[in-house]
C-alpha cells in the first residue's frame, strides 16, 4: 500500500512540472547559476503561486508558455522555478519546497509573481512584480534590454 501511494504522490509531482518542462526550468539555483556562468546566459528565476495567484496565472499562460517566449528563452536563459503551489494536488517535494523558501528570503521577495533577471554571476539587473499584460515580444524585448549580451 505504502509503494501504491509513493507511486501516486511522484507521479502529481511529475505531472505538477510538467508545464514547466517545455522551457527547461531548473529548480535548484545553485545548478543554474553554474550553468549560466558556464554558458554565458543570464538567469531568469521566476517566484510563483502558480494554482492559486491570479497575476501568476496569467504570467504563465500569456508569457511563459506562449511558443514565442519558449523558443526564445532555450537559446538565450537558464530559467529557475520557485513555485509556491497551495493545491494538494499540486505539492511539491518538501525539500524543494524548503529550497523555494530559502530562495525566496535570499531575493526577498514579499509577493507573487516576481522576477529576478540577473546575469550569469548571480547579480540582480532587473526586478519585475506581477504582470503588467506585456506581449511576449515585449517581455523579450525588455530581457534583452537589460542583459544588453543577447542579440
Amino acid at each position: 500500500m505504502k509503494i501504491r501511494i509513493l507511486i501516486a504522490f511522484t507521479f502529481v509531482v511529475l505531472f505538477s512540472f510538467n508545464n514547466y518542462a517545455q522551457n527547461d526550468w531548473k529548480l535548484d539555483y545553485n545548478q543554474a547559476l553554474e550553468l549560466a556562468k558556464s554558458e554565458k546566459k543570464p538567469i531568469l528565476v521566476l517566484f510563483t503561486g502558480s494554482d492559486w495567484c491570479p497575476p501568476c496565472m496569467l504570467l504563465h499562460k500569456y508569457i511563459f508558455h506562449t511558443d514565442e517566449f519558449e523558443k526564445w528563452s532555450k537559446d538565450h536563459l537558464i530559467m529557475v522555478l520557485a513555485d509556491f503551489p497551495r493545491l494538494r494536488k499540486n505539492q511539491i517535494p518538501e525539500e524543494q519546497a524548503k529550497k523555494n523558501e530559502k530562495l525566496a528570503k535570499k531575493f526577498k521577495v514579499k509577493v507573487l509573481p516576481t522576477v529576478f533577471l540577473l546575469n550569469n554571476y548571480g547579480k540582480v539587473l532587473d526586478k519585475k512584480v506581477g504582470y503588467n499584460g506585456e506581449t511576449p515580444k515585449e517581455y523579450i524585448q525588455n530581457i534583452i534590454q537589460k542583459t544588453n549580451s543577447i542579440h
